[in-house]
């Protein structure tokens, strides 16, 4: 058990009015309660339709130590699915952007997928006879990001973020912004420098670095 994860009183003493605790910037178990509490719960913007104009073109980035996939279908759709094979979990996709054709190749085992994370091929697939294979999630391809909303602002009207969260007491309803210290922003760009914070929101309303 960490010392901070059941203890909210140690990770409010991190921080002073004159100084602040080196673990907020160093201790992995801060970074992962940070990626949990606070920027799994957050809107965060993943990227513009002008950066995958074409059917197959892909970027791929991490929304809270998440890995994901924001890629243009071939019915002219645009998808965000988890970088994650649905086999061993290994990342699907390596590069930053790129064309990708019809269909993602995990470079592990070979598992085939449509652009909309739809399985297509597993390789000797034999092998799976007489097993549960089709019962599990895994049958059903990628996992698309659960919580995706595209922005109604006339400026960023093609533009998309998400919440990495799957918990399912995390509502969908956008919540009244609330403030975020400055030490955790910084964190969540270091994270993944094109993870830009869209808006500070919670599902309780307030911040969750407060908490």
């Amino acid at each position: 058990m960490g010392r901070y994860r059941e203890d909210s009183g140690a990770i409010a003493q991190l921080i002073e009015a004159d100084r602040v605790h080196r673990d907020v910037y160093t201790d992995p178990e801060i970074f992962r309660l940070e990626m949990e509490r606070l920027w799994s719960r957050t809107w965060i913007y993943v990227g513009h339709t002008s950066q995958v104009p074409q059917a197959g073109d892909f970027i791929t980035l991490d929304i809270a130590a998440q890995p994901v996939i924001m890629v243009r279908h071939t019915d002219g759709s645009v998808r965000l699915l988890m970088n994650r094979c649905a086999h061993k979990g290994t990342k699907v996709v390596g590069d930053l952007a790129g064309n990708t054709g019809k269909t993602f190749r995990c470079p592990y085992h070979a598992w085939t997928y449509r652009t909309d994370g739809s399985l297509i091929n597993i390789p000797l697939k034999q092998g799976y006879d007489g097993t549960q294979l089709n019962q599990t999630p895994a049958s059903a391809g990628l996992a698309p990001v659960k919580h995706v909303e595209k922005s109604t602002a006339a400026s960023y009207s093609r533009a998309y973020r998400i919440r990495a969260s799957a918990s399912p007491n995390i509502s969908a309803t956008r919540s009244p912004p609330s403030t975020t210290s400055p030490t955790a922003h910084r964190r969540a760009s270091s994270s993944s420098q094109a993870a830009a914070c869209a808006s500070c929101t919670t599902a309780t309303g307030r911040c969750s670095s407060r908490t």
